[in-house]
């Protein structure tokens, strides 16, 4: 995300926080984004 705009970077974790969502087995994944973007 380094070098990006802050609100396209917002953006893409949207965009893999949804793709997570939607895949199977991904319940962990996207539990663990809210750690991952607040470290």
């Amino acid at each position: 995300a380094l070098g990006k705009p802050f609100a396209e970077a917002v953006a893409d974790g949207i965009r893999a926080g949804s793709t997570a969502v939607l895949a199977p087995g991904a319940a962990p994944s996207y539990a663990a984004l809210p750690r991952v973007t607040r470290a």
